[in-house]
């Protein structure tokens, strides 16, 4: 087993994951939200590492070209008809 590097002197070496949660507005995503809001525990935008996106193929679209400066990882759940890009619930 190898051991842990350090890109940067005094980077953690486990990264904390903080979820900040956005959402489209329709009722299959709100439905999501709430499911999701029961196991998680979300943070403002700028203190997160990971951001999830409920919605459709055109909703994280949208989203990413607007947040892409913040450089946060991106999750994708699916609430569309067909999505090609998120996951599916």
């Amino acid at each position: 087993m190898g051991v842990p590097v350090r890109v940067w002197p005094r980077a953690p070496l486990k990264m904390e994951k903080k979820y900040h949660l956005i959402f489209d507005n329709n009722l299959n995503s709100y439905r999501i939200k709430n499911q999701i809001l029961k196991k998680i525990k979300t943070v403002s935008l700028k203190k997160s590492t990971i951001i999830i996106v409920v919605g459709g193929d055109g909703f994280m679209l949208h989203t990413l070209k607007k947040l892409y400066k913040h450089k946060k990882c991106f999750y994708g759940l699916n609430s569309g008809n067909y999505g090609f890009f998120d996951e599916q619930i």
